[in-house]
Order: structure tokens, then sequence, then C-alpha cells
């Protein structure tokens, strides 16, 4: 127990100032997000209606989130080689103990940051009559449990697959547990245990319609997924601490030479022509690397089997609202990381302004190419998708690469995450069709701003955002040189 306690204090030490630390904030964000959409949509005035909204969270984001926060904290220790512990007489299981529970603790106050707002604004500014608190308290809980299998089983897939794709099968469970909540079979399929037992609390179902009173999501036990979801939660949580750390990539398969591998002479090198380096020489290997491409071909292929398999809306639709945003910061990322390296050595042979626009020139060309594409198998919403999706895409782009320098890739990732999944909601649903509440979901403006006026205003909005974003980027690039 006192190793535990060592183990504790130390990992609660180095979580100050990371991204973990702020995830309080976010849920406050997205809790005034609610409080204000639900004040401008929603005609009912009651504790009902205003923690229903919590279902965009509870269905969008609590698992992505999860993952995303549990993996950044795995780079984190990586980058800094564990603060030590490593050759320090600290036992691994306690180790990971200790981050598991300061992970918990951070989530924990996210969720309350996330319902906390939303019911003090409940009562001063509305008379609703007497708060909730055991609706409030068990949305708190489910939405921790939800959260604590996610914690776990993102560490465990990060470990091995790294941080993009865990939060992409994050992404995917959340899905397929909003779509089969409400099944019969829903205890064979153990991505609904998260969102079965939260929709008879909020009274929504799945799709976020509100139930109506005899509706047989109003019946359902949520006791039943509790209880899976504890033992799911308990079994990760003992092979997060117990399994072994895969070996490094540079260590695998090390020693190859001691089971007979033989060494063999290498040539001498012939004396070759060198041309003179430039910057865009020197960059362009570094970002259009294999990770780059295999992200550009994939998005290009699934944009066409989506226009092969449905039909041109739902290209539109997934260019709009998913190619566009995610692609962006996904090329961003990857720019970023293979740039970050030899930053400083580059920046001493040219501008931070030149550095910049090379670099978001070079990721921008086969992001663009991608759009153009989708957009050319849109149909009808060829043109808005086109225009507002490279203007757009541009400025989403150049602040996912600025956040990333300056903060990290999953600094990035949550950003677009919360602000894509917030979007959908007011630009991808029934409600873009008011006039102004599209306004209020920027990330889907490529699918949502289909009419001349809004094409107008959004490419403006778009191009503005672009150029302060590219500012931002120049400072985040001199002051990561300064601190590498």
């Amino acid at each position: 127990m006192k190793g535990l306690r060592g183990a504790l204090a130390a990992e609660l030490v180095r979580s100050r100032r990371t991204a973990g630390a702020w995830l309080w904030l976010i849920g406050v964000v997205i809790s005034l997000w609610e409080y204000g959409s639900w004040r401008l949509v929603s005609g009912q005035n009651s504790w009902q209606a205003l923690m229903s909204w919590h279902v965009i969270y509870a269905t969008g984001l609590c698992l992505p989130v999860a993952a995303l926060a549990s993996a950044m904290t795995l780079r984190r220790e990586r980058a800094s080689r564990s603060g030590g512990t490593d050759w320090r007489p600290v036992g691994l299981a306690q180790v990971r103990a200790a981050r598991l529970l300061v992970l918990l603790g951070q989530h924990l106050g996210l969720i309350v940051g996330l319902v906390a707002p939303a019911v003090v604004l409940g009562v001063v500014f509305n008379d609703f009559g007497p708060v909730p608190l055991r609706q409030i308290a068990a949305t708190v809980a489910l939405l921790w449990l939800a959260a604590a299998v996610w914690i776990v089983l993102g560490h465990l897939l990060a470990e091995r697959i790294g941080l993009f794709p865990t939060v992409g099968i994050a992404f995917v469970w959340q899905i397929a547990a909003t779509i089969h909540a409400e099944r019969h079979r829903w205890w064979m399929e153990p991505w609904t245990w998260s969102v079965r037992p939260i929709l008879p609390v909020l009274g929504v179902h799945g799709n976020g319609v509100p139930a109506k009173p005899g509706e047989a999501v109003l019946h359902i036990s949520p006791w039943p997924a509790i209880g899976l979801s504890l033992a799911l939660f308990i079994l990760l949580a003992v092979a997060m601490v117990r399994l072994p750390a895969p070996a490094p990539r540079c260590q695998r398969g090390a020693g190859a030479e001691q089971h007979g591998a033989q060494q063999t002479a290498v040539p001498a090198q012939q004396p070759v022509e060198r041309r003179r380096p430039t910057p865009v020489r020197a960059m362009v290997p570094v970002i259009w690397g294999r990770g780059f491409w295999a992200s550009v071909v994939m998005a290009a292929l699934l944009v066409a089997t989506t226009r092969v398999v449905w039909n041109a809306n739902y290209t539109r639709g997934l260019v709009g609202l998913l190619v566009v945003p995610c692609l962006g910061c996904l090329l961003a990322c990857l720019a970023a990381q293979g740039l970050q390296p030899a930053l400083r050595s580059i920046l001493t042979r040219t501008s931070a302004a030149r550095h910049a626009t090379i670099a978001v020139l070079l990721t921008s060309v086969p992001f663009a190419g991608v759009v153009l594409f989708g957009a050319a198998l849109s149909g009808q919403g060829a043109i808005a998708v086109a225009s507002v999706g490279l203007s757009f895409g541009l400025a989403c782009l150049i602040l996912s690469m600025a956040l990333a320098v300056r903060f990290s890739s999953g600094a990035a990732a949550m950003t677009t995450l919360v602000g894509l999944v917030l979007s959908i909601v007011m630009g991808g649903s029934a409600l873009a069709q008011a006039p102004l509440l599209w306004l209020l979901g920027p990330w889907s403006w490529a699918y949502s701003a289909n009419t001349p006026g809004r094409m107008v205003v959004a490419g403006t909005v778009s191009v503005v955002l672009a150029v302060l974003c590219g500012i931002g980027l120049v400072r985040a690039l001199q002051g990561s040189a300064a601190r590498s």
C-alpha cells in the first residue's frame, strides 16, 4: 500500500499541466453548449427536458473521449520515459494502478463539469421546481462507469496499435452502442452496455428523441447492463495492471544475430552529386510518409465505396460530416509529428512563416484532392461540398496543425472530436433547416451550407479563421522550436 501511495503521488505530479488535468473544462464547455442549445431549440421547460440533452455526450462522445484521454496519457509516459519509474524500485502493477486511479478521477471531474453547470443555470434562470438529485447522481455514475471501461480498454489498445486507431475503434464502438442499445439481445453485444442503462434515466431513445409515456425504453432496467459493465471493467483493469507492456518497436526482433543471423558487408558508397538542399525537399519525405498517403488512399476508397454501395446523398454526408474534419485533422497531426524532431534545425535555415506555408501546402494538396473527388461524386451538392469543404477544411487543417505543434496531437484530435459531434447535432440533423442554428455547427458546414447564401457566409468565415489559425501556427512553431 505504501508503494501505491508513492506511485499515486508521482502520477499526480506528472499529470499537472497536461491535457488530462483540463478535462473538466471540456465538460463545462459541452454543458454550456447543451444549455444554450436547449434554450434555443426546446419548447419544454422542465428538468427532464434539460437533462435529456446529456444524451449527446452519452451517445456520441463518452467512449471516444475516454479512449483519447487514456491514449494521450500513455503517449505522455512514453515521451517522458515514465518519469524515471522504469529504473526505480516500483512495481509495474503499482504504477499502472496509480495511473488508472488518476484517469478515473480526471474523468469524474469531466462528468461533474458536464452536469453541474447546466443544473446551476437551470436553478438560477429557470423555475423547474425541486432539483432531481437522484436523476443527476444516476447520470453522473452511469457516464463515469461507461467511461471507466474505455479508459482501461483504450490504454490496452493504445499500447499496441497507437492513438488514432484506438480512437477510431472507440468511435465505431460508440456508434454501434447507440444504434443497438434498445435491441432485445443487447446482452450479447458488449458495446450496448455503456449506453443502454442511461436511456431510461434521461428519458430518451438512442437517437436522442424524447420517449413518450408508456414506451418500452422507459421501462428498461439498468441493473443488468450495469452489472455486466462492472464485470468487464474489473476484468480489463486486472489485465491492464498485470499484463506486461509490449516491447517498443525498436526492440522487437532484437538479438536476431544470436540465432544464426549473419552480418553482411555493406558496400562502400560511391560519391554522388548532391543538389542544393531546400526546405521543400527536406520536408517532402518527412510529411509525405507511408502513414500520410495510406490515410489519403483509404479516405478516397471509403468515398468511392460509399458512392457505389449507396448513393450521392450518402456520399455528400460522408464527405461533409466526416472526411473534411477528420481527414484534415489526421493529416495535420501526421505532418506535425513528422516535423517535430527536426523543427529547431529547420527553423535555423528558414523563417517560421515560410516553414508553416510549406507544411500547409504539402498537407493541403492531397487533402484537397480527396475533397474534390468526394464532391464530384456528391451529385447536386457538389458545388457546396467543394467550395465550403475546401475553405473550412483548410481552416480545420491549420487549426489542428497549430494545436498539434503547440500542445499535442491528442489536443487536436480532442478538439475535432468534440466539435464534430456537437456540430452534427446542429448541422447534420433537421435542426440545420432553421435559419441560424446551422451556424452553431461549423464542423458540419461542408454539409449544412447547401444554399448560395450559406456558402458565402461559411466560406468567408472559414477564410478568416484560416488566416487567424495560420498566425497561431507560426507562433506555435516559434515557441515549439524555442522549447526543443
